[in-house]
């Protein structure tokens, strides 16, 4: 009920299939690549946590092996349900931001370092939500280098399209 597919457009099979729970479910933001063959996104559902879903994770999805392998699980006070594509740095990092959880709970920015290292960098409160139109603004004031290059222009612009390619959440 809560899985969701990872798929090649134009191939029939799939290349992973998430089952909801500890590996994540329903994946919704776009996939990110590195030059090892492996793909990189967020699940809105699945892992640990309360609500009997989970809060989401960021998986790992080797493409010639098929294997996917969590590299972090969303608890609320870091953050829940990213549905956008991650982004990434000139050192590696990876950036995103979740619609919920946090210390306000309406979603945070967040950091994985190259190596595997959790930050949530940014806790929206109620005038900022994640889900608010002004977040393409803060987002590029959030940092002067390539972090802020990359979250302004790559993190904001998918909030602005809700699942199915419909604007405005």
């Amino acid at each position: 009920m809560y899985g969701g597919t990872v798929f090649e457009a134009g191939v029939e099979t799939p290349l992973y299939t998430f089952t909801g729970g500890p590996d994540g479910g329903q994946p919704m933001g776009g996939l990110i690549g590195d030059n090892q063959g492996n793909l990189y996104g967020t699940t809105v559902a699945g892992g640990d946590g309360s609500f009997g879903l989970g809060h989401g994770v960021i998986f790992k999805l080797n493409i010639a092996s098929g294997m996917e392998t969590v590299l972090h699980t969303f608890t609320g006070p870091d953050g829940a349900a990213p549905a956008a594509a991650l982004a990434w740095d000139s050192q590696h990092n990876m950036y995103g931001t979740t619609t919920l959880g946090g210390a306000n709970g309406y979603g945070t920015v967040f950091k994985l370092d190259s190596s595997g290292n959790f930050t949530t960098l940014y806790s929206f409160d109620r005038r900022l939500g994640c889900r608010s139109r002004r977040l393409r603004n803060a987002l590029r004031h959030f940092s002067r280098d390539d972090v802020g290059q990359a979250l302004g222009e790559h993190i904001a612009s998918p909030w602005l399209v809700g699942p199915g390619g419909y604007p405005g959440w």
